[in-house]
């Protein structure tokens, strides 16, 4: 995360308020250009990959 210049916060922001796709047994949110991928297990989450959205 750190070496795409995405910090911790952004991404738990992006996980509790944005909004959510499923796919399968993970989750793809987006929030303020940011796109996480992540696993949802009871009282935590499991961040996969975090990645900035690439606009048009």
């Amino acid at each position: 995360m750190l070496e795409r210049g995405i910090s911790k916060q952004e991404a738990l922001d992006a996980i509790h308020c944005g909004s959510k796709r499923v796919f399968g047994n993970k989750i793809l949110t987006s929030y303020r250009g940011i796109e996480v991928v992540y696993k949802q297990f009871p009282c935590n989450q499991f961040i996969i990959t975090v990645y900035e959205k690439k606009g048009d």
